[in-house]
């Protein structure tokens, strides 16, 4: 059995700023309003007859999705990127480019880029490991929209 969430329609949306290192055109700091889409195939539970809850998916979907809103995404990962913390501020040096934000405005992944495929698979995890007290389920597909008709889907096995 499977259960699907449409983050377009569900409002699974959040907005941030990133680049691609090394890339032409995406290497400039640049933003996105990203769409997360969950697929989740298992067993249904005794219980209710649930794969697993709409409402704690949906809750675990929104707490992932409040880490990154509206922030400065940023590859950990990355031997091109050099990080520097002080005084509240942070400052990046992606090549030969200099950024410096407000601490709180910077999340950094631990991915190696920040490309619609690697964060697929960094939300992937993430709900892979807010879900693994369920038995159940057999498999979970992430999909991350950069907007509407364009994204990638990611799917593991359990």
């Amino acid at each position: 059995m499977k259960i699907v969430l449409d983050g377009w329609r569900l409002g699974l949306r959040f907005s941030a700023c990133h680049l691609i290192v090394e890339h032409e055109k995406c290497g400039r700091l640049h933003g996105h309003t990203y769409t997360l889409n969950v697929l989740i195939e298992g067993d249904r539970d005794e219980k209710y007859g649930f794969v697993v809850d709409f409402i704690e998916v949906k809750a675990l979907i929104r707490s992932l999705m409040e880490e990154v809103d509206h922030r400065v995404l940023m590859p950990g990962l990355n031997e091109n990127v050099r990080i520097e913390e002080r005084d509240g501020e942070v400052e990046v040096m992606v090549l030969d480019k200099r950024y410096v934000f407000p601490s709180s405005d910077v999340v950094f992944l631990p991915i190696r880029s920040l490309s619609a495929e690697d964060l697929a698979g960094y939300f992937l995890q993430r709900i892979r490991e807010g879900l693994s007290r369920y038995k159940n389920i057999h498999a979970i597909e992430v999909g991350v929209d950069e907007g509407a008709g364009q994204g990638v889907r990611v799917r593991a096995e359990v």
